[in-house]
């Protein structure tokens, strides 16, 4: 079971390869079936783009998907 709460620190894989970032916000919105589901809102700051962020649905289909994961601190 995966536990997400704002400010954790997560990695996914896309089409760019891993990605890491820090959860800023949950959201639901209607989808186009109109349907209310959960969206993530994860920052993504480099160096380059400092206000660069993802957002993605947070069903737990899509997240198995893009093979969301903890980051543990050390």
């Amino acid at each position: 079971m995966l536990y997400l709460s704002i400010g954790k620190r997560v990695s996914w894989v896309g089409a760019a390869g891993r990605a890491y970032g820090t959860i800023e916000n949950f959201d639901n919105v209607r989808n186009v079936k109109g349907e209310t589901i959960p969206w993530i809102t994860i920052s993504c700051k480099t160096p380059l783009n400092p206000n660069y962020s993802v957002r993605f649905p947070a069903t737990s289909d899509y997240l198995s998907k893009m093979k969301l994961t903890s980051i543990k601190k050390v």
